[in-house]
């Protein structure tokens, strides 16, 4: 397991997907940052460095599927897999070694954003809600990115062309990225609205209440694209930032086991 391990990051080291998406990322926070401080000046506006800071993190969730997909993918068409299994290791070992390199890899990412993401304290200043509020937040999105990198992994290990799976993890996060700001939309809407009509405010009819709300929260809390929604829209409001973080951990192992069972069966030509 650990020689597998081993030779897995050797060679996610070595790899250019790899490293294109690492400072893809890193410019991406950074251009964010830029622009962020641009529109703050133009506008004259207030605008605190986590708007733009966490809201960059929306977009990880696409690029560990891509990133997923392809580095998966190789293995599969360069034969690498298959050899793993003829040398004498388990299937279980192969899929558990991808899993925890794919969860590096995420790390990697993660640490990309944190550093690009830094650039924009020359314009914002310091996170308005202060290093602590930074700490939860940014723990709470590395652990759904784990959740997340656990989705895929399985994904890449059921579709084994790379095109294919590219295609369907980015569909796929797209979804629940959509899912998870539509959720948080909902259970953030006001109570109360203003109406021109009457010139008071009244009842919003999109708020929801109840059983609804209660079981909005949970999916939200559960859904890894809706924890980093959270993060990203409500900076500012996140809670239960620990129940988020242990359902994190609890969907990856769950997750990562469904995926090594399917991978046992799976036929490798």
């Amino acid at each position: 397991m650990s020689n597998l391990l081993v030779a897995n990051i050797r060679r996610l080291v070595r790899s250019k997907i790899f490293w294109i998406c690492f400072v893809g990322f890193f410019c991406f926070t950074v251009f964010m940052m830029v622009m962020g401080g641009f529109v703050l000046k133009s506008e004259d506006a207030v605008i605190p460095l986590d708007h733009y800071y966490f809201q960059a993190m929306l977009y990880g969730g696409m690029l560990y599927a891509g990133f997923i997909s392809l580095y998966i993918g190789t293995e599969f068409s360069d034969g690498t897999i298959r050899n793993k299994l003829v040398v004498g290791h388990s299937r279980s070992e192969v899929y558990i070694a991808n899993v925890l390199t794919n969860y590096l890899a995420v790390a990697a990412f993660f640490v990309a954003w944190l550093v690009g993401g830094m650039t924009g304290i020359p314009f914002f200043g310091l996170w308005e809600i202060g290093i602590k509020g930074w700490i939860i937040n940014s723990s709470v999105i590395l652990f759904a990115g784990f959740a997340i990198a656990s989705i895929y992994t399985l994904v890449a290990h059921w579709i084994t062309s790379k095109a294919i799976c590219a295609v369907i993890s980015i569909l796929l996060e797209n979804m629940f990225i959509i899912a998870g700001s539509f959720l948080y939309e909902k259970l953030y809407a006001p109570k109360m609205i203003f109406s021109a009509v009457n010139g008071t405010f009244i009842p919003n009819p999109s708020y929801i209440s109840g059983v609804t709300r209660d079981i909005f929260k949970w999916i939200l809390r559960i859904m890894p694209s809706g924890q980093i929604a959270e993060a990203a829209y409500g900076y500012a409001t996140i809670s239960n930032e620990g129940i988020m973080i242990i359902t994190s951990v609890a969907v990856a192992v769950l997750i990562s086991c469904i995926g090594c069972i399917i991978f046992k069966k799976k036929d490798i030509k």
